[in-house]
């Protein structure tokens, strides 16, 4: 077992969805101090099972951080079979492949593994996805845990950032004075890329113990919050137009409330994520530079 510090540019870390909103931050904000692997679709692909084991053990990495997965929540609901190929049973065979190497596995998980009844969810609470892509990353879970000795689920929420494709990422990009029908009863916890990577570098350096951490931004918001800020730190114009969830109609269940509870991660371990507004606010900042 590796004990922390861990001794930097040694220590080999692989990072699977290297170019994903989460992978590519973590890759950029890793590389300064550890010997990052990253592994894009092209180098791993999820969907054939049986290429993982081979392809990470000849890598050797130390620590293993697992970001991949098929994240739109639809297209899972949708398709099923590769959603559970790609979330649950690659990460079976991505833990066995940890397990052989003796190498810490992070595995990169979602609020939606709770039904969303009530909210502000500690680490602990019983589990209850309503949708496929809730259950599917629930079995990736299992999978880790059944699977890695040494382990760390980390539980987030509403992850944008640069290169994002979801709804909070692509939002700054919608023409000024846009008429956008956007969800007000859906609360969350949105969570900055950077802030995030930022968290996991920290979390590593301190190697805490085995289990399961919720790290999602501080303070709880809605899309229409979320783009009520977005039209006034883009100065955007957007016409917004508050709306209930039920008015979209879309293949999978969306939860009223899952936000996290960072419980182990400020109590444990005495560190505190960033307010959503702040990162938003940071986002912003990097747009205005990116579009110059």
């Amino acid at each position: 077992m590796l004990n922390g510090p861990w001794d930097n540019k040694e220590v080999k870390i692989l990072v699977t969805g290297a170019s994903g909103t989460l992978g590519s931050a973590l890759c950029e904000i890793l590389k300064e101090k550890y010997q990052v692997l990253p592994l894009k679709r092209a180098d791993l692909e999820l969907s054939r099972s049986a290429e993982i084991i081979p392809v990470v053990t000849s890598l050797k990495p130390e620590i293993i951080i697992h970001t991949a997965a098929i994240t739109d929540v639809d297209s899972c609901e949708e398709n099923p079979g590769e959603a559970y190929t790609v979330n649950w049973l690659a990460t079976m065979f991505l833990s066995r492949a940890a397990a052989e190497l003796d190498a810490t596995l992070l595995y990169i998980s979602t609020d939606y593994v709770f039904d969303g009844e009530r909210g502000n969810y500690m680490e602990h609470d019983p589990v209850n996805p309503i949708q496929v892509y809730g259950k599917s990353k629930l079995y990736g879970e299992i999978a880790v845990k059944e699977n890695a000795e040494k382990h760390y689920i980390i539980r987030t929420s509403w992850v944008y950032g640069p290169g994002g494709r979801n709804f909070l990422s692509r939002l700054p990009g919608f023409p000024a004075g846009s008429e956008l029908k956007v969800v007000a009863d859906q609360t969350n916890k949105p969570t900055y890329s950077l802030d995030l990577a930022a968290m996991i570098s920290r979390f590593i350096d301190l190697n805490p113990p085995w289990g399961i951490y919720h790290v999602t931004g501080s303070g709880e918001t809605t899309p229409y919050g979320f783009a009520s800020l977005v039209n006034e730190l883009f100065g955007k114009e957007f016409e917004l137009r508050p709306v209930s969830r039920k008015e979209f109609k879309r293949p999978a269940r969306r939860p009223v409330n899952t936000t996290l509870s960072n419980f182990a991660l400020e109590r444990g371990l005495g560190l505190k994520m960033p307010d959503w507004q702040d990162g938003l606010r940071r986002f912003a900042e990097w747009w205005k530079k990116s579009e110059k």
